[in-house]
């Protein structure tokens, strides 16, 4: 588990991100949090489904992971 936390990776990061936005649509799809998830699915767009986003995240994280270093 050690070896897929790189925090000098920006592939990381931007894996992190990704999935951490992928949860806050999802959740607030069940339940409306208020105007700041708005801001956010505007910002994407309405087309990425929060799945979608995780699922990136993850493979984002994945494939920095597979390259090493």
């Amino acid at each position: 588990m050690r070896e897929y936390i790189k925090p000098r990776s920006l592939t990381f990061w931007a894996g992190l991100i990704s999935i951490a936005c992928g949860v806050l649509l999802g959740i607030h799809e069940a339940n409306p949090l208020g105007w700041g998830p708005d801001a956010l699915i505007n910002m994407i767009g309405t087309d990425t489904s929060p799945a979608m986003l995780v699922t990136t995240g993850l493979g984002l994280i994945g494939i920095r992971r597979k390259l090493g270093a």
